[in-house]
């Protein structure tokens, strides 16, 4: 059982905030658009990334060589609880920024970049 204090420790943080705000955007957010639409360090990216999956609030998958992180499914009451966090987070406008630089990087990932450059070089 995930620990309620290891969960709310991981909402306690700004950048981890902005990163489930992100992710919560779309189906699916690669680590390289968390990074480069937050601007972030790889390793700040990891570590973040690795506290809210150890907190249950992402899951990862593997695409080749690039990690694509979504939000996990939770009990209601942390469910009720994120959705709160969100709302809180979109009435502060907070979150303008990150839209609005998130919306200009979409479809410019490195992770399609490079996959449509493997695509053809077959």
């Amino acid at each position: 059982m995930i620990d309620t204090a290891k969960r709310l420790k991981a909402l306690s943080d700004a950048t981890r905030l902005r990163i489930l705000y992100m992710i919560a955007q779309t189906d699916e957010c690669c680590v390289c658009e968390i990074q480069n639409v937050l601007e972030l360090t790889a390793p700040t990216t990891s570590r973040n990334l690795r506290i809210l999956e150890e907190a249950g609030f992402v899951n990862k998958r593997r695409d080749g060589k690039w990690m694509h992180y979504r939000l996990s499914e939770l009990p209601a009451r942390w469910e009720a609880l994120r959705k709160t966090v969100f709302g809180v987070i979109e009435e502060s406008g907070d979150a303008e920024d990150v839209l609005e630089r998130f919306a200009d990087w979409r479809g410019k990932s490195c992770c399609l970049a490079s996959s449509d450059a493997e695509e053809m070089g077959k």
